[in-house]
């Protein structure tokens, strides 16, 4: 397991590694590796084996670069996300990475729903949600994939929204 970043008070560039389980108990993660940059409020999904990096930010503003990694020590561009956010809800899913809302440069939320290709080393938007969003949920569940809460419009949100990659519907 390995966890990418983060931020308290200043952002970190630290990859942590937790040991695989070998009972209950506390465990200690070990520092393994470094981002090429300080990141936070960032989200991590796999593929495969590769984990990937998307979003977050450096203390001042949204890091674009999507990153794949197999070890957590050595790092390499995949791509830009057309609309660089933290707080990104991401799931995987055939194959292919996407990331729903976040919260931009200037703050405020966004709708886009981005696209990451790893195979292709492209990015792009795919769709739009019915309201900006961030700090959501997102799993999948058959070939759907469910936004779960976060935030909308400086509140906490209670909708659940279904997004249909085939379509490109949002309900």
């Amino acid at each position: 397991v390995l966890v990418f970043g983060r931020g308290a008070e200043t952002s970190t560039d630290a990859v942590q590694a937790l040991p695989a389980e070998s009972g209950r108990g506390e465990v200690t993660a070990t520092v393994v590796g470094h981002l090429p940059a300080v990141r936070s409020d960032l989200s991590a999904v796999t593929v495969g084996s590769q984990a990937y990096v998307l979003g977050g930010y450096d203390g001042t503003t949204p890091d674009p670069a999507v990153l794949a990694t197999g070890d957590g020590t050595s790092f390499s561009h995949v791509a830009d996300l057309p609309v660089p956010a933290r707080y990104l809800a991401t799931v995987a899913l055939g194959g292919r990475i996407f990331a729903f809302g976040g919260e931009t440069a200037s703050g405020g939320e966004t709708d886009a729903i981005q696209e990451v290709d790893p195979g292709r080393g492209r990015a792009r938007v795919v769709g739009h949600l019915p309201q900006p969003l961030s700090h959501a949920a997102a799993v999948v569940l058959g070939s759907s994939v469910y936004l779960l809460g976060g935030e909308a419009g400086g509140g906490a949100s209670d909708r659940v929204w279904r997004f249909d990659p085939g379509s490109g519907r949002v309900v």
